[in-house]
């Protein structure tokens, strides 16, 4: 079961957080899974998005916006929001990425 992180960012400055989970075995980054599960609007009426610059496994940095990182929280321009290689470092609605996919690219699964 993976462990949750959770933070709250207290101004509107862009400021990334970085959370570290150290975990007892080896992982591949094959089955890194970043999840975004609080999506809605702020108090004060502000669409909360979840932004990745990456991760880091074992000293080496893979971006969130790399070719082969599957999105299904990630909202596109003339498509709206569906699962897909997107390379975007955002998600806007609930979902997660997923690192080093092997989804084809072009291909949108629905």
């Amino acid at each position: 079961m993976p462990t949750p992180f959770t933070f709250t960012q207290t101004t509107a400055i862009r400021k990334f957080v970085a959370l570290l989970y150290a975990s007892p075995t080896a992982i591949p980054i094959s089955q890194i899974r970043v999840a975004y599960a609080n999506d809605g609007n702020s108090s004060t009426g502000v669409d909360r998005n979840l932004r990745v610059d990456g991760v880091t496994l074992d000293g080496t940095f893979y971006q969130a916006e790399a070719a082969n990182v599957f999105s299904t929280g990630t909202c596109v321009a003339d498509v709206g929001r569906a699962p897909g290689l997107w390379q975007s470092e955002y998600l806007h609605a609930n979902g997660y990425f997923q690192f080093a996919s092997t989804a084809v690219p072009g291909v949108l699964w629905r």
